[in-house]
């Protein structure tokens, strides 16, 4: 059974993104949607169908389950207003 898994991200004092679950465990299948006022976006690989981003507020993306998904940690980036702040959070994929 695949989960819908929702992410807030707001801004602390030091002008970090922090994500809230800051570790979010995700299975093929699953989706999840970002909430707040941010754009996330992944740098590098990304375990969604619909690519790296950028994803806004509201936006649900899909696990893939097409292999080669591979279990690990995907590292993600957020912008508000066009600018890059530090991101507390991570996508964890298990099988």
């Amino acid at each position: 059974m695949s989960n819908n898994l929702v992410v807030s991200v707001t801004l602390d004092q030091n002008d970090n993104h922090v994500c809230d679950p800051t570790e979010t465990v995700v299975r093929p299948g699953d989706t999840v949607v970002w909430s707040g006022p941010v754009q996330v976006f992944f740098p590098d690989d990304t375990p969604f169908v619909e690519g790296r981003g950028p994803f806004g507020n509201g936006v649900t993306v899909t696990v893939n389950t097409i292999p080669p998904i591979k279990p690990g940690i995907f590292r993600h980036a957020t912008t508000l207003n066009g600018t890059l702040r530090p991101t507390i959070g991570d996508i964890i994929v298990q099988n």
